[in-house]
């Protein structure tokens, strides 16, 4: 398979870097996308310091990265944040702190990429899905979390709808609980055999953005190993 350009938001992550990692490794070039200092662990081919927060910020970014490269064939957003919240104890603050963590720090990346993927005729887009943006249950302690997260399903079914016939697809990746240094020490007492390693979900989304998966179609993949 020829190198494809891979670009990679929240490279710094530990989901973000071992996306870029694995990519990497089988070839593919590999450009990243972070508020702070790239990770010097993995030798990106490019990297961007955005506040993707910012929708003017990042539609000039974009002006610089479409310099660099002809043409963007994976996206994947893995930007984001977390804060715990209840219906009970939601402030509007809260609300707009996850949205524009989760929801619009995608959008304002991803869409001027969909234009680029349509216009090749070829593209695939993965987006960060969460337990708690499906459910009332999952989201019970993380409400503002889940409904920004629940969002981004709604984002890539019409992402999907306008680029199903022109060959970009979109698929938002669900974890359950990724085995970070940082989910261990907010859970000490849990299981960690039952969560999923970074390593193993950007393997999932390597799979689904090859020449192998070409024909899938799957807007939600589940990646909840044994939880």
């Amino acid at each position: 398979m020829a190198s494809r350009n891979v670009l990679i938001t929240g490279v710094t992550g530990n989901l973000g870097k071992a996306v870029a990692r694995k990519f990497k490794e089988e070839g593919d070039k590999v450009f990243g996308v972070s508020h702070s200092d790239p990770p010097s662990t993995i030798d990106l081919d490019g990297c961007f310091r955005i506040n993707l927060t910012n929708a003017k910020e990042t539609s000039l970014a974009w002006e610089e990265i479409f310099k660099l490269i002809d043409r963007v064939d994976v996206l994947v957003s893995t930007v984001g944040g977390f804060a715990p919240s209840t219906v009970a104890g939601l402030k509007e603050e809260d609300i707009s702190t996850m949205f524009s963590l989760n929801f619009f720090s995608t959008v304002n990346f991803v869409i001027p990429a969909f234009r680029k993927m349509i216009s090749q005729k070829a593209g695939r887009i993965f987006l960060i899905g969460a337990k708690a943006g499906i459910s009332a249950e999952a989201r019970k302690a993380a409400v503002a979390y889940g409904l920004s997260k629940a969002a981004l399903f709604n984002f890539a079914e019409s992402l999907n709808w306008e680029g199903e016939k022109q060959g970009v697809v979109t698929s938002v990746v669900v974890p359950s609980i990724i085995d970070t240094p940082q989910n261990r020490e907010s859970m000490p007492g849990a299981d960690y055999s039952t969560w999923v390693s970074a390593d193993q979900i950007a393997s999932v989304i390597f799979y689904h953005a090859s020449e192998e998966a070409r024909l899938l179609r799957q807007p939600v993949i589940k990646a909840y190993g044994n939880v």
